[in-house]
């Protein structure tokens, strides 16, 4: 299983301003394989070995435009995703993102903004990036 060459789509990768501008923009430290995918797909899906069986990457620009913008209107989700840094979704309308409320390693973490109750609303996918990473691929 291999990341680079199981994926069901890819866009070209991020180029090194955007990827420059993308770390002054975030709210944490990520891990250097969070950049190291995205220098090599600034946006794709990949199939997962486990749940939720599929990532799709959002793109450095998007990202650091949310993270650029600190004027987010003031409301009950924008203050709960400020523990989190957003990296892309499932496919299917929830979040994967990092939980920066603790200490590094940061978990990934899949985000349902639908659950009623917000303890229901994370679920843990992998304790840390790397974990993750391993996963991706079919």
């Amino acid at each position: 299983m291999n990341w680079r060459t199981d994926f069901y789509e890819l866009e070209p990768g991020a180029s090194a301003e955007t990827l420059a501008r993308l770390r002054a923009a975030l709210p944490a430290q990520l891990p250097e394989r969070y950049f190291e995918l995205l220098a090599f797909a600034n946006g794709g899906e990949w199939p997962m070995r486990a749940p939720p069986f599929r990532f799709s990457l959002s793109p450095a620009e998007w990202i650091a435009g949310i993270y650029e913008a600190d004027h987010w209107k003031p409301n009950p989700n924008n203050e709960f995703l400020k523990g989190f840094v957003l990296i892309g979704s499932n496919g299917l309308g929830e979040t994967v993102g990092f939980d920066i409320r603790g200490r590094e390693p940061w978990p990934v973490v899949l985000i349902d903004m639908g659950a009623e109750e917000e303890a229901e609303r994370v679920m843990l996918m992998a304790q840390s990036f790397d974990e993750f990473f391993e996963m991706l691929g079919n």
